[in-house]
């Protein structure tokens, strides 16, 4: 082989060297930021619950109040309990959702004596457990 050729191999050779390692540090350089970024996220993190009105209907003696239940955070939440609160605090009705995992929904319905107005009533997330 010639000394010429083999100066053009050599070139070649540091040219590719140089760009599998932009390439290599590029990955890396795009993984730590991902992951970086990931680790604040998850810091922020847990169960974001939300509980949404749907409709209500008279049914045979009482109200049907159909609701959905959103979870928008990053973590899961277990025995979630959704209450229909009076503007005065009191109570009124709950239910328990066993599991909601992260990005998911659920439905359910309320069963109440009279009917409940946007106004006097709200719905809220009373408690949940982080699994």
């Amino acid at each position: 082989m010639s000394a010429v050729r083999k100066d053009s191999v050599r070139q070649w050779s540091r040219s590719l060297e140089w760009a599998v390692g932009a390439v290599s540090a590029l990955m890396l350089s795009s993984l730590v930021i991902y992951l970086v970024h990931l680790g604040f996220q998850e810091n922020e993190g847990r169960a974001r619950l939300i509980a949404s009105p749907q409709s209500v209907q008279r049914q045979g003696d009482g109200f049907h109040l159909r609701f959905s239940l959103r979870n928008e955070g990053v973590d899961s939440a277990e025995d979630i309990h959704v209450g229909v609160v009076r503007n005065d605090g009191a109570l009124l009705a709950e239910v328990v959702f066993a599991y909601l995992s992260p990005g998911s929904h659920r439905e359910g319905v309320f069963i109440l004596d009279a009917e409940p107005r946007r106004d006097l009533v709200t719905l809220r997330v009373t408690a949940y457990r982080e699994p």
